[in-house]
Order: structure tokens, then C-alpha cells, then sequence
């Protein structure tokens, strides 16, 4: 995660490793939840370890894609739908994975069990793409431009209300972002990467912040 702006007027630019391993959660079990958004598949797909990451641990295997046959697969995308919502939400509970017992999904008892067989596998897996340095490459060459499109704002509104845009960003093949709140946009890698056309796609809704917060663009 890093931060571009100033104390008041700030870009939040985060991946958290906690929706990584929702999304291998979601393929290897080939889950389908409903979402007021299309969500892509994750990208690199999981059956491939990120070739320009960290070795693969020994006896690494390629997970079998497809219901485990362990829970109702239309229970589990939806109580998965439900803690994909409350990630991104920020909630404590939701981004606490304690294996092996997990008892913070004790409400959600399918994703629990999927949890159970599947974390040690989808935490390797999640840090593996996030520590590939292409990824980092992609995430952290967006630091500069952000900067200035703050720096721009403050050039050109005067006086601009306090505000803390996050950008929360998933690998998934889509280069795409998804409004979810006035100050809350999950944005592809891919789509964060193109530098030039996210600041321009950014712009009227930092202005938004800064000036009147229900006027921002959906």
C-alpha cells in the first residue's frame, strides 16, 4: 500500500492479500457468486505458479479446478459474496483468516470448510503474484502520476475539501475499475498499469471529493 497527496488530500492505493485468496478460493472451487459487478478470473490463472516470482514450494501441485463436493456450491458464492463485500468494506472480521480452525466464519460455515482445505495452498499462491515483481513494478509506477494529479487538483481548486480516494487493486484479466463508493474504486492491474488513461478516467471524481462529493461520476 503507499499513499500519494498530501495529509488532506490523499490517493490510497492498496492490494490487499486477503481478496487474492478470495479470488483462488472462488476458481478453485469454480464458485459463481452473485455481484453487483462482474468480477473477472484472476490473473495469472491458478493452475500457474507467477513465473517470475519465488520458486515454487517443493511439491507444489496445480489445484484440480471445480467443486470439492464438501459444501452446497450456490451456499458457499453466497456467504464468499458476502465476505468479498465486507473485505472490501474494510471489516476486522472478514480480513482475520486464523486457520485451522477459522472460527471467524463460524457464521459462514460453507466458506469456512472451502477455507480449511484450501488456505495453506491460496496464501502461497496470493503471495506468490503479489511478490512478482512485475506486479510491484505495475503497482508502484502509478505513484508518480497520482501525486501529480493531486498536485493538479490543489493548482486548480481552491480551498478543496478534505478526502482519501482508495484504490484497491485486483489481479484479474480485465482492465476495468468498478466504482464502489464516491471514494472507494476496486481497479484491475491491468488498468492501473495504463497510467495515462486511469488519471484521466481519475480526474472527475477527485475533483468531485474536493468540490461536492454527490456530483462524483458514476
Amino acid at each position: 500500500m503507499y499513499i500519494a497527496g498530501t495529509e488532506r488530500c490523499q490517493i490510497a492505493v492498496e492490494e490487499p492479500l486477503e481478496l487474492v485468496v478470495a479470488l483462488y478460493l472462488r476458481e478453485v472451487e469454480a464458485l459463481s457468486p452473485e455481484l453487483p459487478y462482474e468480477l473477472p478470473p484472476v490473473e495469472p490463472a491458478t493452475t500457474v505458479w507467477p513465473v517470475w516470482a519465488r520458486r515454487a514450494p517443493v511439491g507444489w501441485q496445480p489445484p484440480v479446478l471445480g467443486s470439492s463436493g464438501l459444501v452446497d456450491p450456490r451456499q458457499a458464492a453466497a456467504e464468499w459474496a458476502e465476505w468479498w463485500t465486507g473485505l472490501l468494506q474494510g471489516e476486522a472480521a472478514c480480513s482475520e483468516l486464523r486457520p485451522p480452525t477459522f472460527r471467524e466464519f463460524r457464521a459462514r460455515p460453507s466458506l469456512r470448510v472451502l477455507l480449511q482445505r484450501h488456505h495453506e495452498a491460496a496464501v502461497r499462491w496470493s503471495e506468490a503474484i503479489l511478490d512478482d515483481p512485475r506486479s510491484k513494478r505495475e503497482l508502484t509506477a502509478a505513484r508518480p502520476g497520482m501525486g501529480r494529479l493531486v498536485r493538479r487538483l490543489l493548482s486548480e481548486v481552491a480551498g478543496p475539501a478534505a478526502f482519501r480516494l482508495r484504490l484497491t487493486v485486483v489481479p484479474v484479466r480485465a482492465k476495468h475499475a468498478w466504482p464502489l463508493a464516491a471514494d472507494h474504486v476496486l481497479i484491475s492491474l491491468r488498468l492501473l498499469a495504463d497510467i495515462d488513461n486511469v488519471l484521466d478516467w481519475l480526474w472527475p471524481r477527485l475533483r468531485g471529493l474536493a468540490i461536492e462529493p454527490s456530483a462524483i461520476p458514476g
